[in-house]
């Protein structure tokens, strides 16, 4: 697949998982009792998938491909900081106030979404079409597989492991 065709089908994967959490908000807001706390812990953990994506695979493979865009990946990543404290923040506080947490997490998100988007757009073409040294293929390849076995152990243990504190061929901590 050229170089082009795999940010456009990594793009794509991203806006799948974007859209899909969008819709989660979409259903909590309409949603009551223990339907509604169902799809917040799941919006959450969608959440934190992509967190997960954005922090430990995407945005570090764009910073070490071209690293004058280092600024632009930390301004990134701290807006994943600040979406998690307040998606925390919003299990922890009183439930007259979740839904006002929520509701500025939903601006966040759909905020940092598109920034992502504009971000991947930004780094792969510049005045004479594609200059970044990112290989596409193979991120798009590494998302997939991540996303696919997250996802898996989302739904068997109702969390995702962390890669960091645990990652995947060490030793148990």
């Amino acid at each position: 697949m050229p170089r082009s065709d795999s940010r456009q089908a990594l793009m794509a994967v991203l806006a799948g998982l974007q859209d899909a959490l969008m819709q989660l908000f979409l259903q909590r807001q309409q949603a009551e009792g223990r339907r509604r706390r169902a799809l917040q812990r799941r919006l959450r953990l969608g959440l934190e998938l992509l967190w997960k994506i954005e922090e430990q695979v995407l945005l570090p493979a764009v910073r070490d491909a071209e690293p004058e865009r280092a600024p632009s990946v930390a301004a990134l990543l701290h807006e994943v900081e600040l979406m998690r404290d307040l998606s925390l923040l919003s299990v922890q506080t009183a439930s007259n106030n979740r839904d006002i947490s929520m509701s500025v997490l939903e601006g966040l998100a759909a905020l940092h979404f598109s920034r992502v988007q504009e971000f991947l757009v930004l780094t792969s073409t510049g005045v004479d079409g594609p200059t970044a040294p990112v290989d596409w293929a193979a991120l798009h390849d590494e998302v997939q597989g991540l996303l696919g076995r997250w996802r898996s152990e989302a739904l068997a243990d109702g969390h995702i492991e962390d890669e960091e504190a645990d990652p995947v061929g060490a030793a148990s901590r």
